[in-house]
């Protein structure tokens, strides 16, 4: 269960707070528009980890896109 909470309020209770996203997120906020969020630092290292592979999985995708089988540059080395 997330939670949203004032930064004023974060700035005070930061401690609790950090404990706090040690289960969940929390939605820091100021004049009713989201600033940033407390969570904890294992799951964000996480989340780097994921994006790293997606990116990773992504470029290799996309160098595949960009090959041709051998047979296929053999026959345009072929033909020039």
């Amino acid at each position: 269960m997330e939670r949203t909470v004032p930064i004023s309020e974060a700035r005070t209770h930061l401690t609790p707070l950090l404990e706090e996203a040690r289960e969940h997120e929390v939605y820091l906020i100021k004049h009713s528009k989201p600033v940033g969020v407390l969570l904890d630092a294992e799951k964000y290292e996480r989340l780097l980890d994921h994006i790293e592979d997606l990116e990773d999985r992504l470029a290799m995708h996309e160098r595949e896109d960009d090959t041709i089988s051998l047979d296929e540059a053999h026959g345009t080395l072929a033909s020039t």
